[in-house]
């Protein structure tokens, strides 16, 4: 091997250990990007973006409002759910309390009780809403 050889092979082998490191204007742009493709997904979803966001933006700012969009989508879907757990609970009431096996004294009994949950089932949202932000954790069960 040559000389010239040698010198190429070995700043190529020094560029090759060589670290990358990330100062932090490079690190907060990362960040940032990450944070405008999450909102530009959230935006295709239909989800409602309150800021357009560029590279310039404060990442303060581009953080609090992912933050808001998931605690938004949070409580929706934590109320949704709650609303099927609640529908569910209701239906295997009925089942059980209009099965011929029950005594003619209890069956039925309980359509009443279905019916005004069923009736009344609207104003269960806020309280879905706010289950939902308190108990995340209880939501990723069902």
């Amino acid at each position: 091997m040559s000389s010239r050889e040698s010198r190429i092979s070995r700043r190529r082998d020094d560029r090759e250990n060589e670290e990358f490191v990330l100062n932090h204007e490079d690190m907060e742009n990362a960040e940032k990007r990450d944070i405008m493709t999450r909102l530009n997904i959230y935006k295709q979803r239909g989800l409602i973006v309150a800021h357009t966001f560029t590279l310039k933006s404060d990442i303060e700012e581009m953080r609090l409002e992912v933050e808001r969009i998931e605690l938004e989508e949070c409580k929706k879907n934590g109320a949704k759910k709650m609303r099927q757990w609640l529908l569910g609970g209701c239906g295997l009431i009925q089942y059980v309390f209009n099965r011929p096996e029950m005594p003619a004294l209890l069956r039925g009994r309980m359509d009443g009780f279905v019916d005004h949950i069923l009736r009344c089932i609207d104003e269960f949202e806020a309280v879905f809403e706010l289950a939902a932000v308190i108990h995340p954790n209880l939501l990723s069960l069902g």
